[in-house]
């Protein structure tokens, strides 16, 4: 029991307990360091931090080996274009102490890291095992290992969004490598990457893997196999809506799939300037569906188990030559029966392509009542897949936010409820689409307000 005492008749006892709460409370709020005003590198910045500290980086090029030691730290730059992370002939980064995706390495460009030889000859800027951080907004270029030039991934579920991999080389995986885990590569750019004479996956290598690789851009990437994406002994992968254009290998000028059966759906694959659009190997059936091939050099072919919804024909994109692989109005990539096809959702003009009602068989989106006032009830019959997510579009096709995804762990039930703001959007009267993308494509509802 603790008793009050006072000094000079004022009682302490209770503003002794508020003062030591108040000073826990202090020690255990997230801290900023700043390189180099708080510290003269980045690796003694990262040192003197705990779960949760950020670390700033200024602009400049930044010399030395990071680890962030087991810690959950965030590693900001000040941006691609001026804050360098340079290799001195060895790796720039590595996360092998159970990292979770709440470190995070943001707004760099790491430049020329290159893997040590023998065993560990993998990730030749950034090498991720058993861990599981977040790579987001960076540059990798002029990297090289046997085992994913930029970035290796082993047994990790990290998520790899918004980067851009240019001229990085390595045996399997010129730019990335994957073995083993579930990780998710989202809206990330390979350009020029190359897997070298002999090996797999100009730009990325997946082995063994549940990996998601969703929405990327992967132009004029090279290798002996799968001059984009080289895929094997990965029944469990998904490779989704990605832009695969000019890219060439002796197999596979797009895709090379071998000995396992991934899904493959909603891709644009074209112009590759050797090999075939998709290619299958080792007993490989790997299950295409809406998936658009065009002038490759190989030809147009679907290997595998054909789900549907497949074609060749021109995608139709605004100025392919000139690398803007954006959607022109009356392209095929957007359909009634597979929604947008490729890895982006932007017209020519910049704007967001407007959903269109569309049906997939085997899921549905229903809602009740619509119209609607005061709240509706949206529910997901159906088998949407083990990966699904529900957004909100306006009239206009600009996307208000996403209202359930299977990452979150949602319901498929749930209210759209007007008096809700969602990411910061207060919904006004008038008419609205729902987007639901699964396992089988996307599917479209249009909603419609009255207050």
């Amino acid at each position: 029991m603790i008793s009050n005492w006072s000094i000079g008749g004022i009682w302490v006892g209770p503003l002794l307990i508020l003062l030591l709460c108040t000073l826990f409370t202090l020690s255990n709020q997230a801290a900023t360091r700043q390189v180099p005003a708080d510290f003269p590198t980045i690796q003694q910045a990262l040192d003197a931090s705990s779960d949760g500290d950020s670390v700033v980086v200024a602009a400049g090029i930044w010399f030395g080996s990071l680890d962030f030691g087991g810690r959950d730290l965030v590693l900001l730059g000040s941006g691609t274009s001026t804050c360098i992370l340079q290799g001195l002939a060895g790796r720039l980064l590595v996360f092998s102490r159970g990292e979770s995706s709440a470190a995070r390495l943001e707004g760099f460009t790491l430049r020329q890291g290159q893997a040590p030889t023998g065993a560990s000859n993998a990730g030749g800027a950034i090498l991720i095992r058993d861990s599981s951080p977040t790579l987001r907004g960076n540059r990798f270029e002029l990297c090289s290992a046997r085992q994913g030039g930029a970035v290796a991934l082993i047994r990790s579920s990290s998520l790899l969004e918004g980067n851009e991999f240019d001229t990085n080389q390595a045996f399997m995986g010129g730019a990335v490598y994957v073995m083993g885990g579930a990780p998710e590569l989202r809206s990330n750019r390979f350009l020029h990457n190359t897997g070298g004479l002999r090996g797999y996956g100009g730009a990325l290598s997946l082995e063994s893997t549940a990996a998601r690789v969703r929405q990327n851009l992967f132009v004029e990437n090279g290798a002996f196999l799968g001059g984009a994406i080289s895929c094997r002994l990965s029944p469990e992968a998904l490779i989704e809506r990605n832009t695969i254009a000019g890219n060439e290998a002796r197999m596979g000028g797009g895709l090379y799939l071998a000995a396992g059966d991934p899904l493959v759906q909603g891709n644009l694959v074209a112009w590759s300037a050797q090999g075939e659009a998709a290619a299958s190997a080792l007993m490989a059936s790997p299950m295409l569906g809406c998936n658009l091939h065009f002038d490759n050099a190989g030809g147009d072919g679907f290997p595998g188990q054909n789900q549907g919804g497949n074609r060749v024909l021109d995608p139709l994109c605004c100025d392919p030559q000139a690398g803007d692989y954006r959607l022109q109005p009356g392209s095929p990539c957007y359909s009634a029966d597979c929604g947008i096809l490729g890895f982006t959702d932007e017209n020519c003009q910049g704007t967001d392509i407007l959903p269109h009602e569309i049906t997939i068989a085997g899921c549905d989106l229903r809602i009740a009542p619509n119209p609607f006032n005061g709240r509706t009830w949206l529910s997901i019959t159906g088998d949407p897949g083990r990966d699904w997510r529900l957004e909100l579009y306006s009239i206009t096709g600009r996307k208000l936010g996403e209202l359930a995804s299977s990452r979150t762990g949602h319901a498929r039930d749930m209210a759209l409820d007007p008096t809700h703001r969602i990411n910061g959007h207060a919904l006004a009267a008038g008419v609205y689409f729902l987007r639901l993308t699964h396992a089988r494509g996307e599917l479209c509802r249009k909603v419609v307000y009255l207050p």
